[in-house]
């Protein structure tokens, strides 16, 4: 059964992500991709945004993104203090996968760890995080429900094109296979038949009368 408070958490260099606790659920899946997209770049700064029963919190240094969603109960003071905790302990190896499910475990199940005062040390790093609307994101006479729809229809069309790739690597794989054994065939013929009239000219004929 999956965990309550700290969903989904990623690491992400502008909007590629790195890597991630999961694969996000397509209840918020689509709009964590809409917030890496829209992060202003080369800016250090952290921020919360809420959007019907999910909280998306992240922080940005040097570059990198550090993102959680949570349920909209769990503490955004928590949750910040989670993502710098990852920031401090990220090492930059694609095996921190393991260290971040760990420490959304512990989040999620030490009551200790829910308690800001018993992270003092990294909520003295986390200024308060007001939550703002998801609609503050959207550019002049953007719709949300319009993004949505066109990463939606982008991630299906990726989706099309990477399988379409896939057949059509496969086809072409059976077609040289099919094309190098009938190459093959063909040379074993041709050494075949060299192989028979050298033995016809040493043996004196074609009734082998020398062998």
């Amino acid at each position: 059964m999956a965990e309550k408070g700290i969903l989904y958490a990623c690491i992400a260099e502008e909007e590629r992500i790195l890597l991630q606790s999961s694969q996000p659920s397509s209840d918020y899946d689509q709009l964590v991709k809409v917030i890496l997209e829209r992060i202003p770049r080369h800016t250090n700064q952290q921020r919360a945004y809420l959007h019907g029963d999910y909280s998306y919190i992240y922080i940005t240094d040097n570059g990198i993104t550090y993102l959680c969603v949570t349920e909209v109960e769990f503490d955004s003071r928590a949750a910040g203090a989670f993502l710098v905790q990852v920031k401090d302990k990220y090492d930059g190896s694609m095996n921190f996968t393991a260290e971040l499910k760990r420490l959304i475990h512990h989040y999620n199940t030490d009551p200790q760890a829910q308690k800001i005062k018993s992270l003092q040390a990294e909520v003295g790093k986390v200024k308060e995080i007001t939550m703002e609307n998801i609609e503050n994101i959207l550019r002049r006479g953007e719709r949300l429900q319009d993004i949505l729809a066109s990463a939606e229809i982008a991630f299906s069309s990726a989706e099309r094109f990477k399988q379409g790739s896939t057949e059509l690597h496969s086809t072409m794989w059976w077609k040289n296979m099919k094309l190098n054994i009938a190459i093959g065939a063909a040379a074993l013929a041709i050494i075949g038949v060299v192989f028979f009239f050298l033995l016809v000219i040493v043996c004196g004929g074609l009734r082998f009368p020398n062998c």
